[in-house]
C-alpha cells in the first residue's frame, strides 16, 4: 500500500508529512506514534498484537513493553479526538484499525 494521504470522513492523515488532520486542525505526531498508526493501518481489518507492533516501530534489538505500547496507542488516540474510536483494542491481544 503506497498511499500517500488517506482521508476518511473528514480525516486526512498525510503520511509523508506525520501529520493528522481534521476540519481546520493539524495535528504534528511524535514519529514513533505516527510509525503506530501507519503500521495499524497498513494492516487495516486485522488484528496486529502488540509484539508485531513493537517488532515493526522499534525493531528487533529493542524490547518494547506492552504497556509502553498502550501508552503511545492511548496519547494517539486522544490526538485523534472524535475519531479515537478507529483504533480498537483487542483485549490480551492488541489493536484493530478501523479505517477503510
Amino acid at each position: 500500500m503506497d498511499e500517500e494521504v488517506v482521508s476518511f470522513e473528514g480525516l486526512e492523515i498525510r503520511i509523508p508529512d506525520y501529520t493528522i488532520s481534521y476540519g481546520n486542525t493539524t495535528i504534528p505526531f511524535p514519529r514513533k506514534e505516527f510509525e503506530i498508526l501507519i503500521h495499524l493501518f497498513r494492516h487495516r481489518k486485522k488484528v496486529v498484537t502488540r509484539e508485531a507492533i513493537a517488532h515493526a516501530v522499534w525493531g528487533s534489538s529493542i524490547e518494547v513493553t506492552n504497556r509502553t505500547i498502550d501508552v503511545h496507542v492511548g496519547r494517539i488516540r486522544k490526538k485523534l479526538g472524535r475519531y479515537a474510536h478507529l483504533i480498537g483494542t483487542v483485549h490480551g491481544i492488541g489493536y484493530r484499525c478501523h479505517i477503510p
